[in-house]
């Protein structure tokens, strides 16, 4: 599907995806936006009018506003729905659209109404309250007709009841203005931002525009340093000049950090890592770089190992045990001494046929102490003691 929007055009197409995705169309989809400026006479159609920068700068919110520099980008991202999803990097909580190009200023001027219409309505069907926003990522283009009225729009919309600055991201400050794909570089920068826990600054700002009221009396905070920044949700808003509004709601994902515990045994245990590669060269060249750099395999790349799909665990009876079994699990610290506190048990009743039960419960004491845990536990016969155990 191709979408056109403007410069709402890569966050229609992200609205389109998140609808087929939650009306079971799709389970996966590609979001892909491209701008690239290949005219010269484009160019020269947008400065006729008053939207380039003359001097190539984009100050966003600044007093000296002339306009944006053009930019040109390709951003894909992969959505996918959180059951099936095996590295997630943020989770898109809404999307919502709405457009208002029938107005007397002419079709190119935004409105501040339409706009804070859109985010009330958005942040009301998400559930989610404006005032646990601390960050939006606005659309700032750097023109004097369009960054006040979004200005305006954050303020009505974001800020009633508000006790501390909102803070004010621009990323087109940076890369400059990629108009089609700029929905998603704002996207990627608002990702990076939650996995690096700071928000870049915005560039090109001196002096606050005195005709943005919400900037002036502070309730409003361009970003004009790198700021550190670790809450987890964050608005992003881009409009086109067609007429078209979206907004975005994301929310950092919650990686679940390495357990403590998982280093007394983690050598102990071993384990099955899979990788892929489309050549052997290919994969024995990630292979190579692993080896040749342990030390960076920190806590962050074992948060990945627990970001896996929901598992299931089967507890069985009496008829599936032969001699010797378990034996070379006995090296593993955990599972010998749970094995031997359950032999110690049974050793005063002379009973055998609880072995198969002890080595489960060994089993699910090893898998706790590395933070596994099933999300369905199914059990037969003798084995539904040992899904008692498990489930204490």
């Amino acid at each position: 599907m191709v979408l056109d929007t403007a410069c709402a055009s890569s966050f229609c197409a992200l609205h389109e995806a998140m609808g087929a995705l939650r009306s079971g169309q799709c389970d996966t989809a590609i979001v892909v936006g491209v701008n690239m400026s290949l005219r010269a006479t484009t160019q020269l159609q947008f400065y006729k009018l008053n939207m380039i920068s003359p001097d190539g700068h984009c100050k966003c919110l600044d007093s000296d506003a002339n306009g944006y520099a053009k930019g040109e980008a390709c951003v894909a991202l992969v959505l996918q729905r959180k059951g099936v999803a095996k590295r997630i990097y943020a989770t898109v909580m809404h999307t919502k659209t709405n457009t208002d190009g029938f107005k007397e200023l002419g079709i190119t001027y935004p409105s501040t109404t339409s706009q804070a219409t859109l985010m009330r309505e958005t942040y009301s069907e998400a559930g989610v309250n404006p005032l646990d926003v601390k960050y939006v990522e606005a659309h700032c283009t750097g023109t004097q007709a369009g960054d006040p009225v979004e200005m305006a729009a954050i303020e009505a919309a974001m800020c009633t009841g508000r006790t501390e600055p909102l803070l004010i991201g621009a990323l087109k400050s940076s890369i400059g203005h990629t108009e089609g794909s700029s929905g998603l570089c704002s996207l990627t920068k608002v990702i990076f931002s939650f996995e690096k826990q700071c928000i870049p600054a915005n560039l090109h700002m001196t002096t606050p525009n005195p005709n943005i009221p919400g900037l002036v009396s502070g309730i409003l905070k361009p970003i004009t340093e790198n700021t550190t920044f670790d809450s987890p949700l964050a608005g992003l808003n881009c409009f086109g000049f067609g007429g078209v509004n979206v907004h975005v709601i994301v929310r950092a994902d919650s990686k679940q950090p390495a357990d403590e515990n998982r280093d007394i045994i983690v050598g102990q245990v071993p384990r099955l890592v899979m990788m892929c590669g489309r050549t052997e060269q290919t994969l024995q060249s990630a292979l190579t770089h692993i080896v040749n750099n342990k030390t960076m395999l920190g806590r962050d790349f074992l948060a990945l190992i627990t970001d896996i799909s929901k598992t299931s665990a089967y507890r069985t009876d009496t008829t599936g045990q032969w001699p010797a079994m378990a034996r070379d699990l006995m090296h593993i610290e955990m599972c010998a001494h749970s094995l031997k506190s359950s032999a110690n048990i049974l050793n005063e009743y002379g009973i055998d046929l609880m072995t198969l039960t002890a080595i489960q419960i060994a089993l699910v004491d090893v898998l706790e102490a590395l933070n596994i845990k099933p999300d369905g536990i199914v059990g037969h016969s003798i084995g539904e003691l040992v899904c008692a155990y498990a489930d204490h």
